[in-house]
């Protein structure tokens, strides 16, 4: 085994049974007492190892070379100090740059030695310990600052951000964002060195007094913001801190586990509660500026899916028009390589949730959309939709009766919502619609219209009956009654239990596995071969276009090759 790692050597130790050389307690360790600065002329003895630091740090941050009190070469640099510390006296009580204690005379006590301090008994080792230095009084409590206090909040919630990203978005591992909270942290131990010396420079430059200078260099680089965030005592040192952090200060909503049981195995799932959700979000200052603020439409104009027929003739936002819209996408995954063993053993499915009432350009982004529920497929296979859902529909049920209450622009309000459709791919879609699955060998393929395996082949789909809510519920009762399939209905679907939702208007098209990677580049090629042939343009010409097109746009258009035919030998 090959241990990169001081830590890890120590830890592989203690598997053994035995503790490491390290945090053995060595006989001068016990008597602390008796442990007196190594620098010549200096008189100060120490009481708790976290003072004996303090003052050996003191030192060496003023030019001098000090030595430990078990004998050590001398040290240079405050790292390597802190280091020689941590590895060889770590048995003892650990110290921080937080703890550190303004340097005390031989003659007093550790407790009467706080922020708020009289520099008249402080000694430095530039004066003897008998003369007294000035009378000057100086007040280093600056917790009292409303402006600092604000600031470090500040800082300290852009820096759990940027972790919390760094985890959720860029999947970094818990031991990752470990090692990088510890190179910030020994980064700013390094910036934090070369500050003082820069600061000690200027200070012997400008003639100010020895005590003064220790006391605001003391007082501006003991207490870093930095040291407050992955400090020895920081907030962020480790997973547990940072989660603890994250639950006090963000808005944190734990998802709620759920248990189903079929009488020989025990399937869990875990539900986020939507009426949370909804209020954490429509309680952000920047949510409220953008709801329901989209705009006029035109007419003929299908912008979103406000536009359309349904959502106009809809009785509910009709009565509420300020009422919350509830878009829901259901899709699986899979979480490990589909290509492998695992495929399938670990695969989810997750639900969740956009705030309709933002605008399109909003809601295709990934941070204002919420998860719901995430369910094993596993799962799914021993226990029905309607099983699984219930707190789901519980939650909806809850929102459409009695309303939502929230605070919009400082003002109370119960707003009332409901699921104006379900986003997901075809086959997703006619899974929770309870439509067949196969679309290739079904006789009824369509959940929009009873379009026929024969009129598809021969091309008369644009005669078909449109399906509607009235004949699916005919056809789902006869299909549950009968327990087969009727018209391409398999049961009647559970989803049109939420209030005021049903399938035939709630599981709209998309336009992504419908249009763009469906007919459109089929039967766009088809129309440029037959403008190209009827000479309205060339080739050359629509590569040319697509070039210009692509130096504006963020999207690169491939040009279209042409194959070249063999000419036989012929010129």
């Amino acid at each position: 085994m090959v241990l990169s790692r001081y830590n890890n050597l120590n830890a592989h130790k203690r598997t053994h049974g035995r503790r490491p050389p390290s945090y053995v307690v060595r006989q001068e360790d016990t008597n602390l007492n008796f442990a007196k600065c190594t620098l010549t002329g200096c008189s100060f003895k120490a009481g708790t190892p976290s003072l004996f630091v303090n003052h050996m740090v003191t030192h060496v941050r003023q030019g001098y070379a000090v030595s430990c009190y078990c004998g050590k070469e001398p040290f240079k640099v405050v790292a390597t100090l802190k280091s020689h510390f941590r590895r060889k006296h770590s048995s003892l009580q650990p110290f921080t740059v937080r703890d550190l204690q303004p340097l005390a005379p031989a003659h007093a006590s550790v407790s009467s030695f706080e922020l708020d301090m009289n520099m008249e008994d402080v000694s430095t080792p530039s004066a003897p310990a008998s003369e007294p230095t000035s009378d000057l009084n100086i007040e280093m409590n600056v917790e009292d600052s409303t402006a600092d206090a604000v600031s470090t909040d500040d800082f300290l919630k852009s820096f759990a951000m940027m972790l919390l990203r760094l985890q959720s978005k860029s999947f970094l591992s818990v031991t990752t964002l470990q090692f990088v909270t510890e190179a910030i942290r020994g980064i700013s131990d390094h910036a934090s060195d070369y500050q003082r010396k820069v600061f000690r420079d200027l200070a012997t430059k400008y003639g100010i007094e020895d005590h003064i200078r220790n006391a605001i260099e003391d007082e501006l680089f003991n207490n870093s913001l930095h040291d407050i965030a992955v400090g020895d005592k920081g907030i962020f040192r480790s997973d547990h801190m940072r989660k603890k952090y994250y639950r006090e200060q963000f808005d944190l909503i734990e998802p709620v586990e759920y248990t189903l049981t079929n009488g020989v195995q025990t399937h869990k799932y875990h539900y986020v509660p939507v009426q949370k959700s909804l209020q954490t979000l429509l309680k952000d200052k920047s949510v409220q500026k953008l709801y329901n603020k989209k705009g006029e439409s035109k007419e003929n104009v299908l912008r979103d899916f406000e536009d359309g027929t349904v959502f106009k003739e809809n009785e509910f936002y009709i009565e509420c028009p300020n009422g919350i819209k509830i878009i829901l996408y259901l899709d699986a995954f899979e979480p490990c390589d589909a290509l492998k063993a695992a495929r399938g053993k670990h695969k989810i499915l997750g639900v969740y949730m956009a705030l309709g009432n933002l605008p399109s350009y909003c809601r295709s982004q990934t941070d204002p959309i919420q998860l719901v529920m995430l369910v094993k497929d596993t799962t799914l296979k021993e226990f029905s939709y309607e099983e699984i859902l219930a707190p789901l529909f519980e939650d909806l049920q809850s929102i459409y009766d009695t309303g939502l209450p929230v605070i919009m622009d400082d003002v109370p309000q119960m707003l009332r919502g409901c699921v104006v459709g379900i986003s997901s791919d075809n086959l997703e879609a006619h899974t929770l619609g309870g439509f067949n699955q196969g679309f290739s060998g079904a006789e009824y393929y369509c959940r929009f219209c009873y379009a026929r395996k024969a009129q598809r082949i021969q091309g008369h789909i644009s005669i078909c009956k449109e399906r509607t809510c009235d004949n699916y519920d005919k056809d789902a009762e006869e299909a549950d009654r009968e327990d087969e399939p009727v018209r391409g209905v398999w049961e009647s679907s559970v989803f049109n239990r939420m209030p005021n939702f049903h399938v035939i208007n709630g599981l709209p098209p998309c336009l992504h596995h419908d249009v763009a990677e469906g007919f459109l580049p089929i039967d766009l090629f088809r129309a440029l071969k037959i403008l190209v042939k009827e000479k309205w343009f060339t080739w050359p010409y629509i590569n040319a276009m697509v070039k210009i097109i692509n130096k504006g746009s963020p999207v690169v258009i491939r040009e279209i090759k042409q194959k070249k035919k063999e000419n036989c030998g012929f010129s």
